[in-house]
C-alpha cells in the first residue's frame, strides 16, 4: 500500500475512532442515567482504588522495614499472608452483617454462589444450593458457612499472632490489603453486571481500530489535529523501519 493510501486509511480510522469515542461516552452516560447505581459503584470503586493505592502507603513502608528486620523475607511474607487470610475471614463475616455492606455483598456474591453450586468442580460451601430461584436460602447458607469459618479462624489468628509476635499494625495492614482487593473485585462484578453489552462491543471496536492505526501510523494519537505534512512524514518514517 502506498503512503497516499495509508494516509487516507489513517484519516478514515481516526475519524472512526473519534466517532466511536463519542458513541461510547453517550452510551455510558445513558446507562448511568438509566441506572444510578452504576455511576455510584464506579465512584465507590475509584475511591476504594485510591485508598488501596495510596492510603495504605505509610503502613506498607513500615511493613517493608519490618520485613527487612526479620532477616527472612520468605518467612515474613508467609506471616503476612497467614495473618491476612485468617483476619480476612473474620473481617468479611462482620461485613456480611453490616446494614450497608451486607446488601451490596449479597448483590455481587449471589451470581458467583449460584454458578459455583451448579459447578461440581467448585466448592462454595456445604449450605449452598443450585436453585437460582431460592436466593434467600442461598444467602443464608453462605452467611452461615462464612460465620462458621470466622468462628474457627478467630482463635487461630489470635494464637498465631501471639506465637509469631506479630504487631497489631501489621495485622491491620494485612486485613486491610486483602479487604481492599476483595471489594475492588466486588465493585468490578457489580459494574460488569449493570453495564450494557453495547459498551463492551464499542470498546472492542475501538481496540480493533487502534490496533490497525498503530500498524499504519504508530504515533497516530499524538498526530491528531496536526498538519497533514507531519502525518506524511511519520508514514514515511514508519515505512523505512
Amino acid at each position: 500500500m502506498s503512503d497516499a493510501n495509508d494516509l487516507e486509511r489513517a484519516k478514515e480510522l481516526v475519524a472512526k475512532y473519534e466517532g466511536l469515542e463519542r458513541k461510547l461516552a453517550a452510551t455510558i452516560e445513558a446507562a448511568e442515567l438509566a441506572d444510578p447505581n452504576l455511576g455510584r459503584f464506579k465512584a465507590a470503586r475509584e475511591k476504594m482504588k485510591r485508598w488501596y493505592d495510596h492510603g495504605l502507603g505509610p503502613a506498607r513502608r513500615q511493613w517493608l522495614q519490618w520485613k527487612k528486620d526479620q532477616g527472612d523475607p520468605k518467612e515474613a511474607d508467609a506471616i503476612f499472608d497467614r495473618v491476612g487470610n485468617l483476619g480476612g475471614v473474620v473481617s468479611f463475616a462482620k461485613d456480611l452483617e453490616d446494614p450497608n455492606l451486607g446488601p451490596f455483598i449479597r448483590y455481587t456474591m449471589l451470581p458467583i454462589l449460584i454458578k459455583g453450586a451448579q459447578d461440581p468442580n467448585t466448592i462454595v460451601g456445604p449450605y449452598t444450593t443450585a436453585d437460582e430461584k431460592d436466593k434467600d436460602k442461598q444467602w443464608r447458607g453462605f452467611k452461615k458457612f462464612t460465620g462458621e469459618r470466622a468462628a474457627l479462624c478467630k482463635p487461630r489468628l489470635e494464637q498465631y499472632v501471639q506465637e509469631k509476635n506479630v504487631p497489631k499494625w501489621l495485622v491491620q495492614l494485612a486485613v486491610d490489603k486483602g479487604r481492599g482487593e476483595t471489594y475492588l473485585m466486588f465493585y468490578k462484578i457489580a459494574i460488569g453486571e449493570r453495564t450494557p453489552r453495547e459498551v463492551y462491543d464499542i470498546k472492542k471496536e475501538i481496540s480493533r481500530v487502534c490496533i490497525e492505526l498503530s500498524r499504519i501510523l504508530p504515533p497516530w494519537n499524538s498526530l491528531r489535529g496536526r498538519p497533514e505534512e507531519e502525518w506524511k512524514k511519520a508514514l514515511e518514517q514508519n515505512r523505512r523501519k
